[in-house]
């Protein structure tokens, strides 16, 4: 979908998926990520954006075409496609990877006629603050807010998670570049 230097972004095929999931396994506790997400995009929910150095996963960005779940965003921000999950692998950071993911799914969400893009980040995490900022995201005025989740750690024991999130909103026109 998108190319550089730097590699190439583009949904997940099937095909790709047992190369994806032996690639970007670092989230032990969420084994099955990929291939729900990729069933999911044969459903037409998601889109589920994979950045390539060659042959090489390096990245990865859902966008989910019915917005957020958390509250308040969902309530308060309909027809607005929402992304989750920007990771790209250690090795990989600083190539602008995550600029190119972003690229991707602004420019996916552009086509499909969409006219505002969201996404949540921490409040402690300045530096994907700083990316979303240069990629055109603007803090959408709903405030702070909290979520959360859980999941089990390699003894089978559930732990919890939690973090302080703003919610960051894109507006898109066909003459702004992704």
């Amino acid at each position: 979908m998108s190319g550089s230097g730097a590699g190439e972004v583009r949904p997940l095929a099937r095909p790709e998926l047992s190369l994806v999931e032996a690639h970007i396994n670092l989230d032990w506790a969420e084994s099955g990520k990929h291939r729900a997400r990729l069933d999911r995009q044969d459903q037409g929910e998601v889109l589920y954006f994979i950045a390539w150095r060659g042959a090489t996963p390096s990245g990865h960005l859902l966008l989910e075409w019915g917005g957020a779940d958390d509250e308040p965003i969902s309530s308060r921000l309909l027809d607005c496609p929402n992304l989750e999950d920007l990771f790209v692998m250690p090795e990989f950071r600083s190539r602008g990877i995550g600029s190119m993911l972003l690229g991707a799914a602004i420019t996916a969400a552009r086509e499909a006629g969409y006219t505002q893009l969201g996404l949540g980040v921490a409040v402690d995490n300045p530096g994907a603050m700083r990316l979303y900022e240069r990629k055109g995201f603007q803090d959408s005025g709903i405030g702070e807010y909290t979520t959360g989740g859980s999941y089990l750690d390699r003894e089978g024991t559930v732990q919890t998670w939690q973090e302080i999130c703003t919610y960051r909103i894109r507006l898109l026109s066909c003459a702004q570049p992704a």
